[in-house]
């Protein structure tokens, strides 16, 4: 049936994929946190450069039942970490 097997249990990530209608309203206050101007590894580069929001989008998807407007707020995300 359409019951998940998973489940996303809240803590308080009430915007953590938010289903904003247009990705031009997201909130990118975290661009200006010190941490965000500290270069990548080359681990973490590596890790981010192999993300595929494509296969991660149908997983959260068929595992979570997460909402289509949701999973386009993780690509566009992914998207802006993969381009910079």
């Amino acid at each position: 049936g359409d019951e998940a097997k998973y489940r996303l249990v809240p803590i308080d990530h009430g915007l953590c994929l938010p289903d904003w209608p247009d990705v031009c309203d997201l909130d990118l206050v975290w661009f200006t946190w010190d941490q965000a101007q500290v270069p990548f590894s080359r681990v973490n580069l590596k890790r981010i450069f192999s993300l595929n929001f494509e296969f991660d989008a149908a997983r959260l998807k068929r595992k979570l039942l997460i909402r289509d407007a949701s999973l386009r707020t993780l690509r566009a995300c992914t998207l802006l970490l993969i381009t910079g």
